[in-house]
């Protein structure tokens, strides 16, 4: 006799050392080959996600619920019955987990290729700079760190990008955006071609 029941949802609080146990694939592969109740969402509050990636699982710190009342509101909304009853299968809140998770590796996947291009981009502008110089201004530098400070040029890039983006950096301060945003930096640089 199968006792295999799938529950469409279990929210608990765990404490600091749990979360690694009720997150591990392999407890729920051994959990559903014994019969055991596997649930296929899990709502884990108080808790940080692990770096390996799980089946769908959504983490979130309510101790910020009474200073963000918006970030409760959300969170009920997200649990409210409507996602679970009567709803066609392409909205519940299992699917839009997994539909999350694809199209963020489709995200992870396109930022990697712009990337790998404009790696490629900016090491033939160097290369370019250096044959109109002689070959002297990366004579000293073999390729494989000429590719490897190119590419961590990138990453910071991509980095400070995303941050701004996010407002998580001062962008919008007169001071910051002059100084030191990226993303202003293209209008600041044609302005500046512009000018001589």
């Amino acid at each position: 006799m199968n006792r295999w029941v799938k529950w469409p949802l279990l929210i608990c609080l765990l404490a600091a050392n749990a979360l690694a146990a009720a997150t591990d694939p392999a407890d729920e592969d051994s959990a559903e080959k014994s019969g055991e109740q596997v649930v296929p969402v899990g709502v884990i509050s108080n808790q940080y996600a692990q770096d390996e990636e799980v089946a769908e699982v959504a983490v979130d710190d309510e101790a910020i619920w009474l200073e963000e009342p918006k970030t409760l509101q959300a969170f009920r909304t997200f649990l409210g019955s409507y996602r679970f009853f009567g709803v066609p299968e392409d909205e519940t809140l299992e699917f839009l987990l997994a539909q999350s998770a694809e199209d963020q590796q489709e995200v992870t996947d396109q930022l990697g290729y712009q990337v790998r291009r404009a790696v490629e981009v900016l090491v033939q502008s160097l290369d370019k700079a250096d044959r109109a110089h002689g070959g002297t201004l990366l004579a000293e530098v073999p390729d494989e760190r000429l590719y490897e400070s190119a590419l961590t040029v990138m990453m910071r890039l991509v980095f400070l990008f995303c941050a701004e983006e996010r407002e998580l950096l001062l962008l919008g301060d007169e001071l910051y955006d002059k100084n030191y945003a990226v993303s202003t930096l293209r209008e600041q640089l044609r302005t500046t071609a512009d000018n001589h």
